[in-house]
């Protein structure tokens, strides 16, 4: 009913924009929308087209002219410019001398910025899009694309809207075939580790709940389906599955001991306050991920806490009655589960010391995550939009960075002395490594001295020429109607990563200042992509930084001990410090998608942590001792877990889209990490040695101490005579 319910009526394909990563109320999406506002929307694709020979011969121009013109068919494309249909009549350029086309297209300092290569190896198309419907409109550009591309004429192109469709491609087809095949990998393992179809179909249908309706509330709260929001099948599955293998693994060793019908009561009874605890440390562990000022991690953070919820509420109101047809296993336990047994049941100081000496070796490279990960890299090696972004990166740079600036003393920037400085703004702009083509408001003016009659006109009748419909209106997309803001507009290489974007945009906006200008804005896709790795890294911290500080507390109620507490807490640091070395020295980008792998495997571990001091607690008390009887009863269902964890999410490593497959190496990671530490490390930490024979001194001691049958009690009549 639930599945249905959410067929029905929650659209499950995730959305992914050029703003999407921030809301309405943040400023970075001011930023862009006061750039729209005041100049226009920008172009949001270039194509970069490199011949085997020379741009201009006839052959190319006659190509570049069918493939302008099959573009600009394309349903949603607004318009199209390049050298064939720029500023002149298509077929005027196609009627002249390749040489004199190019003679003209060098005198013009905007155009030729605009439509060749800085090298002159490869010409431009900008295509402005409006379309009402992106997918069909991009689907529409690859296919001419693709009809036109070959190893003489190779066509490639990026842009925002462009580079985001395709994004949203991959992560929707990906997540939603290997989520389905994560799901079969689930079902195959539990059917081999519990051998019981009353426990897989009870799995199936907790889990599949806790999914659906993690996504019904979501939709009633009026949430969208954003980007992290595939994430959350597994995050729901992996919660309830987490409760699941606990209660079964109670069970089965109850009901030998005490029969079914009370086995069952005893199991609910026994794993249902760690579990709350377990809750309880999973919202609060979610809700950190309020303060972080990325859209994506906090709307995951929400979404998180609905599949807690979801997870709990279906594993022990709906799973326990499937637990009642269960049949208890008959027979000895096999050679390799005693071997397995004594090896988790023992304290192993020296491998718990190597293990933690290796997170701690990773630690130092956890701050060094690469958070700012490349467009390419969100695209397989070899794939038609990663060697499009290549292309365009050798054309001339892909991701664009705008600059709004204004003359540092309050004037208007449409006379000679302001002129000038600009121009020399953008000739020191050109000249930055990090910056291929710069279009300018400085090039806008160039332009508009370039008539003979020029000097008889003055700057605003220069401008308002550009403006008009055969300069397809370019002047009001560099400087304002008041003529005091004027937009400089730079595509920066996509491999130029060093140094760091915060520091390529300081030193482009300080050669601003040098010239007499004040940065009145900073935007683009560059810029986005700058605070968007700040905000995910800051996200990433504060989120971990409030889990573990808020898992302390709950530890130290658990176990009611500060020794276990701290040993937990600090067990639990490692395996992010480990997990975000290990890619760091891999070389793998942390991407938005990526990310939050560490709150998948955070989760696992803080119920394998909070089921074992909850045992360790509850053996003390029955004074059954305390670690090797926790171990005994829960190391086989925390081995469960993980590896049902990793067999569905090492799935993700078969994808073709880049972001799925590190999501599922990092999960798989993070869950073997997270499963050592629990097993091997905690115990060696946390569990006492006592002296030989202390337990036996004590037990006669407590025997001498206590009230013998018959004996005086101080007051008594027979004391007293």
């Amino acid at each position: 009913m639930l599945g249905s319910l959410v067929a029905a009526f929650v659209d499950l394909e995730p959305r992914v924009e050029a703003d999407f990563f921030f809301s309405s109320e943040d400023p970075q999406f001011r930023n862009e929308a006061f750039l729209r506002r005041e100049f226009g929307a920008p172009p949001q694709l270039f194509l970069a087209v490199r011949p085997s020979h020379a741009v201009f011969t006839r052959d190319h121009l006659e190509r570049l002219h069918s493939l302008s013109a099959d573009l600009a068919a394309v349903p949603g494309v607004a318009s199209v410019q390049s050298l064939t249909h720029g500023p002149e009549d298509p077929h005027a350029v196609l009627d002249r001398d390749p040489a004199r086309v190019r003679q003209d297209l060098l005198d013009s300092p905007f155009w030729s910025r605009l439509l060749l290569a800085p090298e002159g190896d490869a010409s431009l198309l900008v295509l402005r899009i409006e379309s009402d419907d992106l997918a069909a409109t991009v689907t529409g550009i690859d296919r001419v694309v693709r009809a036109y591309d070959r190893p003489e004429f190779l066509v490639g192109g990026s842009g925002a809207s462009y580079v985001a469709e395709h994004i949203r491609r991959g992560l929707s087809r990906d997540l939603r075939l290997f989520s389905v095949a994560a799901l079969v990998a689930f079902t195959a393992l539990v059917a081999a580790l519990f051998r019981s179809p009353a426990v897989v179909v009870g799995t199936l249908s907790a889990s599949l709940a806790a999914c659906f309706a993690t996504f019904l509330v979501r939709h009633a709260a009026g949430m969208n389906t954003a980007i992290l929001t595939p994430n959350l099948w597994t995050i729901a599955f992996v919660l309830t599955l987490s409760h699941v293998v606990y209660l079964t693994a109670s069970y089965r060793r109850l009901a030998r001991e005490h029969g079914e019908k009370q086995g069952l009561r005893l199991a609910l009874r026994l794993t249902g306050p760690p579990s709350l605890w377990s809750l309880a440390a999973n919202l609060l562990g979610f809700a950190s991920l309020l303060l972080a000022p990325a859209k994506p991690l906090r709307e995951f953070g929400i979404s998180g806490g609905i599949a807690a919820l979801a997870a709990i509420g279906c594993a022990y109101g709906l799973y326990p009655a499937f637990l009642r047809s269960v049949r208890l296993p008959q027979g000895g336990r096999g050679a390799l589960y005693r071997a397995a047994e004594r090896f988790f049941t023992v304290r192993h100081a020296g491998l718990a010391a190597l293990i933690t000496a290796a997170a701690l070796a990773l630690a130092p490279w956890s701050v060094r995550a690469d958070t700012d990960p490349a467009l390419s890299s969100y695209f397989a090696r070899g794939s038609d939009v990663r060697r499009g972004i290549e292309l365009l990166d050798r054309a001339g740079g892909t991701v664009p960075l705008d600059l709004v600036v204004r003359d540092a003393a309050g004037g208007s920037l449409a006379d000679r002395d302001s002129s000038e400085r600009l121009s020399a703004l953008q000739r020191d702009l050109e000249q930055d490594p990090a910056v291929g083509a710069v279009i300018s408001i400085a090039l806008l003016m160039e332009e508009a001295k370039r008539p003979w009659y020029s000097f008889l006109v003055g700057w605003e009748g220069r401008l308002d020429r550009l403006d008009r419909p055969q300069h397809d209106r370019v002047g009001r997309t560099f400087i304002s109607g008041d003529r005091r803001l004027g937009r400089f507009i730079l595509r920066i290489h996509e491999s130029e990563r060093e140094p760091t974007p915060e520091q390529i945009i300081r030193r482009l906006t300080d050669l601003a200042r040098r010239h007499g200008f004040d940065v009145a804005l900073v935007g683009g896709m560059f810029k986005l992509q700058a605070d968007l790795s700040e905000l995910v890294r800051d996200g990433v911290e504060r989120g971990l930084g409030g889990l573990l500080a808020l898992f302390f507390v709950i530890a130290l109620l658990v176990s009611r001990s500060l020794r276990t507490a701290l040993a937990m807490t600090l067990c639990l640091v490692l395996v992010p410090l480990a997990l975000f070395g290990l890619v760091t020295l891999a070389g793998m980008p942390l991407d938005i998608i990526a990310a939050p792998a560490a709150n998948v495997a955070l989760p696992l571990g803080i119920d394998e942590m909070i089921h074992l001091g909850y045992a360790v607690r509850r053996g003390r008390g029955a004074g059954q001792g305390g670690w090797r009887r926790a171990l005994e009863e829960l190391w086989e269902p925390i081995l469960c877990s993980a590896l049902i964890v990793v067999a569905g999410f090492a799935l993700f490593t078969l994808s073709r889209f880049p972001p799925t497959q590190r999501l599922g190496v990092l999960v798989c990671a993070g869950a073997a990490l997270t499963d050592a530490i629990v097993l091997l490390v905690l115990p060696a930490i946390a569990w006492r040695r006592h002296r030989p024979g202390a337990g036996a001194v004590g037990a006669r001691r407590r025997t001498a101490l206590a009230p013998r049958a018959g004996a005086r009690r101080p007051g008594s009549a027979r004391c007293r005579r």
